[in-house]
């Protein structure tokens, strides 16, 4: 293995283009990039990134988790640990899953045994597990209603715009317009930090 990028085509192995060598790109991301610094936490399939984003962790940097959860694998009764949720809801800060009942398995709550476990009344059930009617209108309700949720996951069905938002309603110095939002009257602002 030594050498192993030496060994090719310079260029192919680890390149890092700047502005210059990709102008084009480039201005394609200054205008419509929306996960601007997007990182994966763990360079492994899609389920323990979502586990990351859902609850900070895969489960190996939690004390007697019993889980290093490195596939798509979702134990029968559920992972263990603290999550996002748990966290603001503990904290008193408003938060909420957005979702229609076709998420794609995309809600990483549901593969947490307390929220699979929860039922109607709950916090954990009525805003990390409960469906919406239409995703559109209830998010465009809520963007009119700025600062009503301070947090929040968006989880679109199969049919409809993907859209993965934390920190929903923040200010920010640029905003995307959603044309679905944009037909209902709605501007979803957007982070982009170059601090």
């Amino acid at each position: 293995m030594d050498a192993w990028n030496t060994a090719r085509d310079p260029g192919f192995g680890m390149a890092y283009f700047n502005r210059t060598d990709l102008p084009y790109y480039y201005a394609l991301m200054d205008n419509f990039l929306v996960g601007d610094q997007y990182f994966q936490s763990t360079f492994t399939a899609t389920n323990p990134n979502r586990l990351h984003l859902f609850s900070g962790s895969n489960g190996l940097s939690v004390p007697n988790s019993g889980f290093d959860a490195l596939s798509d694998y979702e134990p029968l009764l559920g992972f263990n640990w603290e999550t996002m949720g748990e966290t603001l809801q503990n904290a008193n800060i408003s938060w909420k899953v957005i979702q229609e009942e076709d998420n794609f398995d995309d809600n990483a709550f549901a593969w947490f045994t307390k929220y699979r476990f929860s039922s109607p009344g709950n916090p954990l059930h009525d805003k990390g597990m409960a469906d919406v009617d239409n995703i559109v209108d209830y998010f465009a309700g809520l963007v009119r209603m700025a600062g009503h949720t301070a947090y929040g996951w968006l989880l679109a069905a199969r049919t409809t715009l993907v859209v993965l938002c934390l920190g929903l309603l923040l200010c920010s110095p640029c905003t995307l317009l959603c044309p679905r939002l944009a037909a209902r009257g709605c501007r979803l602002r957007t982070i982009r930090c170059h601090r």
